[in-house]
């Protein structure tokens, strides 16, 4: 039976919140392979293997994660192709596409989270951001864009904390006060 291993590397979806940095998964053709998406590399061979030019640690890292007996280091790229291949030779196979399985994700993490501000820091911890000008002049599509409409939707004078909290960047705020599109004073 033909086997055909998609090797997954660095795989970071905002959308689902998954995030894997290496992973393995076994099909029995090639057809339920290339279903994986773009960026995966599939192997059929210890050549194709060979071919993606893993750096020997992630080789380890990958046989580790699916190996019985986990291993430090080989002795060669040759010995850690060979080893890696044949663990994963060995995982079970599945038709199932990897996007019915991020349906699992997708229930389960939130699609959006804010950043958590341990405590207030810097200048403007503890002061409140008051905008100048009614519309965002910032460029649409920007980061800066972005945050000065953190403060726009607030619809008044906003703590900094919260601003940090809800995605505005300090950059950003700075750039603003220099423009006198904002400012900052104590409450």
């Amino acid at each position: 039976m033909e086997k055909v291993i998609a090797i997954y590397r660095e795989v970071n979806n905002p959308v689902t919140g998954f995030s894997q940095s290496l992973a393995a998964k076994t099909f029995t053709d090639r057809r339920s392979a290339n279903s994986t998406g773009n960026g995966f590399n599939l192997v059929e061979t210890t050549e194709d293997l060979a071919g993606i030019n893993l750096p020997s640690g992630e080789l380890v890292k990958l046989h580790n994660l699916y190996a019985k007996k986990p291993v430090n280091k080989f002795s060669d790229k040759a010995t850690a192709v060979k080893r890696t291949f044949g663990v994963l030779s060995d995982l079970p196979t599945s038709n199932k596409l990897v996007t019915d399985e991020m349906e699992l994700y997708r229930e389960k993490v939130p699609a959006t989270e804010t950043k958590k501000v341990s405590k207030p820091r810097g200048a403007f911890a503890g002061k409140w951001i008051k905008l100048l000008v009614s519309d965002n002049p910032r460029k649409e599509g920007s980061h800066g864009h972005n945050s000065f409409n953190v403060i726009v939707k607030h619809g008044a004078d906003m703590p900094y904390e919260e601003y940090i909290r809800q995605g505005g960047r300090l950059v950003d705020l700075n750039w603003d006060i220099d423009r006198k599109w904002a400012e900052v004073y104590n409450a």
